[in-house]
């Protein structure tokens, strides 16, 4: 079986999960219900009408920033996330007489579908078999942590991080200019569908390529270092035109900033790793069971990747030292989930609930970063690059079929 014909099975198997597991309790009102809105409705209704605000703005010529929500201020789409990235799919939605909410449901899907195929193609890159792919790209797109954060379209654009990874590992291999350019592009359209992950994703290709070359996966080479910065230089040139309206809106009505208690209560607990909903626990009811007065309660931090996923990746890991290749591999993968689990703990060690530990604010946390930078207050979303390297371990075979 080729390679199309494996990612079109692919395919068909992620449809028919995001359409079982979302569309059917709603298929007689999949037009008229947002999907997501069940856990928390007023964001879900605020991104579709943002979606049909940047759609119509963009047919009429109209200042796409200059929110009619947001009268008086000029620019005042900035004070929110303007999906602009999504217009490539919704656009040709709406155009074909697809209703707002119906192609706000489809580009939810959409985004599931594409966050399976694309770490199953970063599963095959650094060498999975077709099976383990298949499985690495499914646990990856529906594991209960990514469909727990499907309340917020924005978030979905963690959908692009995958290939986003695959480009940067093969430009740090061959640096070659196809893989940068593709690489601009998918930076892009995060950056585009998802400001906040825009940020996170940069982080994230700094902590790859630097956790590469500290173990020894790759040797950067002059070549792969101006490939990388002319893909870098590319995407900030062509998002230019939209961060220009955020720092506009910033200068005329103040700077982004949010207070400590906020951040930490956005950030992921420690306990957050074997915590799962309710409607999935065994252990719903134990110790560590969410707290309801926590502001990330119910959802937010349901961060265990599953018992199939943890016994798959420690199966892999038991094995990986056989092989020298797949020890540096190892290194590589291990340390960027552990980097970025620290950074989604935010400025305060928090063992559980909302608020830090008791005795625990003294503890030097590398999340402090976000009180710097408080424009980003969910630093729990970089979890999401935890649970994409454990999922790309699930997909490993104890011998991987290619040297990496």
């Amino acid at each position: 079986m080729g390679e199309p014909l494996f990612y079109a099975g692919l395919t068909a198997i992620y449809c028919a999960t995001a359409l079982v597991w979302f569309v059917a309790p709603v298929a007689s009102r999949f037009g008229r219900v947002l999907l997501g809105s069940a856990q928390y409705a007023p964001d879900a209704m605020l991104n579709a009408g943002v979606l049909e605000w940047v759609h119509v703005a963009l047919r009429s010529s109209r200042h796409i920033f200059d929110w009619t929500a947001g009268y008086p201020l000029s620019n005042s789409l900035a004070v929110t996330e303007n999906l602009i990235g999504w217009q490539v799919f919704y656009t040709p939605l709406r155009a074909s007489g697809v209703g707002v909410v119906a192609a706000y449901n489809v580009l939810l899907l959409l985004s599931l579908l594409i966050s399976g195929l694309g770490a199953a193609a970063f599963c095959r890159r650094l060498g999975a078999s077709r099976g383990g792919a298949a499985i690495g790209g499914f646990i990856f797109a529906f594991m209960p942590f990514h469909v727990a954060h499907s309340i917020h379209l924005q978030t979905m654009g963690v959908c692009w991080s995958p290939l986003a990874l695959l480009f940067l590992d093969r430009l740090l291999e061959r640096a070659r200019w196809a893989d940068a350019v593709a690489l601009a592009v998918v930076f892009v359209m995060t950056a585009l569908s998802s400001i906040y992950f825009g940020v996170l994703l940069a982080i994230l290709i700094v902590i790859y390529a630097a956790s590469c070359v500290a173990f020894g996966r790759y040797r950067l080479t002059w070549g792969s270092v101006v490939a990388i910065a002319a893909s870098a230089a590319a995407w900030v040139v062509v998002i230019s035109p939209v961060l220009i309206h955020y720092v506009r809106f910033a200068a005329a009505n103040g700077h982004y900033t949010h207070p400590a208690s906020l951040v930490a209560a956005l950030s992921m607990e420690l306990a957050g790793v074997i915590r799962v909903p309710k409607w999935q626990a065994v252990w719903a009811n134990a110790p560590f069971a969410p707290n309801p007065y926590s502001a990330t309660s119910t959802t937010w931090t349901t961060g265990f990747p599953g018992i199939v996923a943890v016994v798959l990746a420690a199966y892999w890991l038991v094995h990986v030292y056989r092989r020298r290749e797949s020890r540096r591999l190892a290194a590589v993968l291990l340390c960027v989930a552990i980097v970025c689990f620290v950074l989604a703990m935010g400025p305060f060690l928090k063992l559980h609930g909302a608020d830090p530990s008791p005795g625990m604010q003294w503890v030097p946390m590398p999340g402090r970063l976000w009180l710097v930078f408080s424009v980003i207050r969910w630093p729990l979303r970089f979890y999401f690059f935890t649970i994409l390297v454990i999922s790309v371990m699930t997909g490993f075979d104890r011998e991987l079929r290619q040297k990496v």
